[in-house]
């Protein structure tokens, strides 16, 4: 099976939590501990946790709470595409690298038949309830849906282990607008956490 990289450099200050986004609590469970699950469920066991913000807190964390589990702390920031740069001595094979604050329910087996290099993407939720107009009058109102024929990234990326990745610098700026990529659609449940409120709908979900 592939191994995989975390990308858990961020902090949760945007959220008003002084912790790395890996350790927000999302009713009772870590989200850090969410995505490992998520990636073991599928028989992917090496695991490397790339970090950058209190670092160390994750580590502490972590501890000996799973088998196969790498540490690649930054010393300085260097961007997600430096963060697997540094991380990426652990990986031997084609891996799959995913941002620990997008949460989806992917079919990793499913994902991974487009062969490396592949982003998933998916249709995108508005922040905002939608009007809808005719000749100058308001007809109806749409309650934050879904975009249909919007497609943004949502955070998982399989990767050649042959990837050329800089020691600094962004995916998205500095590495992906050079390659040939697949797309990959994923039509599902997909939460992104950088306000307090995107925690709130996600564990209200979970109630529901």
């Amino acid at each position: 099976m592939t191994d995989a990289i975390i990308l858990a450099g961020g902090s949760g200050k945007r959220l008003g939590l002084d912790v790395p986004k890996a350790l927000i609590d999302l009713n009772g469970e870590k989200l850090i501990d969410k995505q490992i699950q998520d990636l073991q469920d599928f028989g992917i066991e090496n695991i490397v946790i790339a970090e950058g913000y209190k670092a160390k807190e994750i580590q502490d964390y972590l501890g000996e709470k799973y088998e196969s589990i790498f540490h690649s702390a930054e010393q300085e920031p260097l961007g997600t595409a430096g963060a697997l740069n540094l991380a990426k001595k652990y990986i031997s094979d084609d891996f799959i690298a995913l941002n620990v604050d997008d949460l989806t329910e992917i079919d990793y087996f499913d994902f991974m038949k487009n062969g490396p290099d592949t982003i998933a993407i998916t249709q995108m939720k508005s922040p905002y309830g939608i009007v809808h107009t005719r000749f100058g009058h308001v007809k109806r109102f749409e309650e934050k849906p879904i975009l249909k024929n919007i497609w943004v990234s949502c955070g998982i990326y399989y990767l050649s282990k042959n990837i050329k990745l800089p020691e600094k610098g962004s995916l998205e700026k500095d590495v992906f607008p050079f390659m040939k990529l697949n797309s990959y659609k994923y039509i599902g449940s997909w939460h992104t956490f950088n306000t307090q409120k995107d925690i709130e709908e996600y564990i209200e979900e979970l109630k529901e």
